[in-house]
């Protein structure tokens, strides 16, 4: 017997109305054993860092932003395995947060982002297929962009630790 998605074999006119609406991917988290290495290798590809609440810490965290508005792309945290972390997507109110929580099973409660960068509130929900937490972000503050931004060439000739055939990146301050 062949798989079918609940597309095919449900009709659109017997969903509900009610949905938690996307409006875009706004960050991922990540875990690291070779933190250091890692950061190195985020600034390597001009990821800045913005913030880190537990410098110093056991399992510390970093927040990295990259040239546009969102006040951050990339969480990294030490920890004693590598591990993805999840996707975030920016919901289009605080209903869908409301929405996600009230229909979703593995949806925990609405909470702040006391220490990431643009704070926000957050509801996290697990992907029924692998698992992997998918993160529901709403009210989280964009940064502002300056008109004029520094560009940097780094090159890399004679090959760089991670990739040995990349020849140079261009940063964007």
């Amino acid at each position: 017997m062949p798989i079918t998605s609940p597309s095919t074999v449900t009709s659109p006119e017997s969903l509900s109305e009610e949905k938690v609406n996307l409006e875009r991917i706004c960050h991922v988290y990540y875990t690291h054993k070779n933190f250091e290495h890692e950061s190195q290798f985020l600034q390597d590809f001009c990821f800045t860092p913005v913030k880190t609440p537990n410098a110093g810490q056991p399992n510390e965290t970093i927040y990295y932003r990259g040239y546009g508005t969102e006040p951050w792309l990339y969480c990294s945290k030490e920890r004693k395995d590598d591990a993805f972390g999840g996707t975030a997507f920016v919901v289009e109110s605080g209903k869908d947060l409301e929405l996600a929580v009230k229909m979703i099973p593995t949806a925990n409660k609405i909470c702040e982002l006391v220490d990431a960068p643009g704070s926000g509130e957050c509801v996290t929900v697990k992907d029924p297929t692998d698992g992997f937490p998918a993160h529901l972000i709403y009210g989280q503050e964009q940064r502002e962009m300056s008109e004029e931004h520094e560009q940097r060439l780094l090159n890399f000739v004679g090959g760089h630790k991670t990739f040995p055939s990349l020849c140079q990146v261009a940063c964007i301050d």
